[in-house]
């Protein structure tokens, strides 16, 4: 119906620019709920079913490209809180926890392999593998190691990847070849490179 002479016409509308999709993720939380997470080369959307519409759900938009795809996995935080952890290998890593995007919380060993302390992290693969969370081919302070996996503790150290927590640590793949991809078979996770 036409609007009456001189009225005031209200429009509600959602824009996107049309972005690539680099991220189709599930989050699950602490009651098996599912929620689909979408994210394209500068936003990250949460799926609202009440209004068949993505929400944009991103703090700052991202940096990457049509070739830096996200890699993503569940994993629970210390205090074991459900949330969705994701990284396009450029921005620094982030996590959602069911209501809000933030930049995930490490703690990272400061070694004589590593002298000075790492800031900003990022991966092209992240897996969670028997309550640990493990990052390869990671970027630490800017700084690519193509071939550096590296692995966090469990339990209440779940975000910790110092030497001081059990199991934690890192290792770089010795024959000078760079991390490609990671995928499970079975209980093994295998690494390509």
């Amino acid at each position: 119906t036409a609007p009456i002479v001189a009225s005031t016409v209200l429009v509600t509308y959602s824009v996107m620019p049309g972005n690539p999709v680099m991220m189709i993720a599930t989050y699950v939380n602490s009651i098996n709920t599912k929620e689909l997470i979408v994210a394209d080369t500068q936003y990250v959307n949460r799926y609202n079913p009440t209004f068949n519409i993505l929400e944009d759900i991103t703090v700052t938009p991202y940096t990457g490209n049509k070739f830096q795809f996200f890699s993503w996995t569940n994993y629970a935080s210390p205090t074991y809180t459900p949330r969705l952890i994701f990284s396009n290998n450029k921005d620094v890593i982030q996590q959602y926890d069911g209501t809000v995007v933030s930049d995930y919380a490490y703690s990272m060993d400061t070694s004589a392999a590593i002298p000075v302390a790492v800031t900003t992290l990022t991966c092209a693969f992240i897996n969670e593998f028997k309550d640990r969370l493990v990052l390869t081919r990671t970027t630490e302070n800017t700084v690519v190691y193509p071939q550096r996996i590296r692995i966090s503790g469990t339990g209440e150290s779940s975000d910790d990847f110092t030497i001081a927590a059990t199991g934690a640590g890192f290792i770089d793949i010795p024959d000078g070849t760079w991390i490609k991809g990671t995928a499970f078979s079975r209980d093994d996770l295998l690494i390509f490179t």
